[in-house]
């Protein structure tokens, strides 16, 4: 079948696997009561094996406010597959929003079970937008490479 000019090209994905890579939590000394950490960073990291057509994505979950009552650190691998090589902006898109949109409900189920476990109320951590954070992140590198042509200039 000949795809026309106006039908959009699909791109056909499958999550094969993942893997928990790195847990660690870390009880502070607990004096009145506990406190959650207010914060947490999220990292996505990847690399796209092109004769494989194989996208592998780490996202790791980090907690580690001075004032809280513990510290944690999760990773995770996910594996996903594509049909058809892909584009790298397409990849680029797939691994910040798609594949980390489907891996941190895992991370999160983590995350609240080591923290019930350690004798805490279960930390739930909030959805995150994935969508909204790759474009904040492209908006930030983009003003970082302005500054640095305006400054090549000076």
């Amino acid at each position: 079948m000949r795809k026309s000019a106006s039908q959009p090209d699909k791109i056909s994905m499958t999550f094969e696997d993942y893997k928990l890579v790195k847990v660690e939590f870390e009880v502070k000394e607990v004096v009145d009561g506990f406190k959650h950490p207010a914060t947490t960073d999220i990292g996505v990291g990847y690399h796209y094996y092109e004769e494989e057509k194989l996208l592998h994505i780490i996202l790791g979950v980090r907690g580690n406010d001075d004032d809280a009552s513990y510290k944690f650190e999760v990773n995770i691998v996910g594996i996903f597959k594509f049909e058809e090589p892909v584009p790298e902006e397409a990849i680029k898109k797939f691994a910040n929003i798609n594949c980390p949109a489907i891996l941190f409900p895992f991370v999160r189920e983590t995350i609240a079970d080591l923290t019930r476990r350690a004798g805490f109320t279960p930390l739930l951590l909030s959805p995150v937008n994935f969508a909204r954070l790759f474009q904040e992140e492209a908006k930030t590198s983009q003003k970082k490479t302005s500054r640095k042509k305006t400054s090549l200039k000076k």
